[in-house]
């Protein structure tokens, strides 16, 4: 399990977290840079650069420009506050749309490692 405190990242206040929360992870708020890869699509269309809303030990919501199908499968490199890098093997869950030209992507972690600001 990754261990937030020990990467520096704070949790911060949200609007959202005044409704009831039903998930087991802490979920941390702020700009997250991120780089997503599609396995088998290589080559087919770039690799897209978006930011994460929100990060947690099981997973994230970031926003694209188009919808992705639940089950779709994916590799993200998260960018942390404290220059840490996160990388993830994980699966789509939930899409929806924010607006005419965003979808909200819910992703959740198969597998997570974690790589140290000095480790670059």
């Amino acid at each position: 399990m990754l261990d937030f405190a020990k990467i520096n990242v704070t949790q911060r206040d949200h609007p959202m977290q005044t409704l009831t929360e039903k998930r087991k992870q802490t979920r941390f708020y702020g700009i997250f840079p991120v780089l997503l890869r599609f396995p088998g699509k290589r080559g087919e269309q770039p690799d897209p650069h978006t930011l994460a809303d929100n990060v947690s030990q099981g997973g994230l919501y970031l926003q694209l420009p188009y919808a992705l199908d639940a089950g779709t499968t994916l590799y993200a490199l998260i960018k942390l506050p404290s220059g840490a890098k996160l990388a993830v093997y994980g699966q789509v869950v939930r899409a929806e749309q924010k607006s005419k030209v965003l979808f909200g992507i819910a992703i959740c972690f198969r597998r997570s490692r974690l790589f140290s600001s000095s480790a670059e």
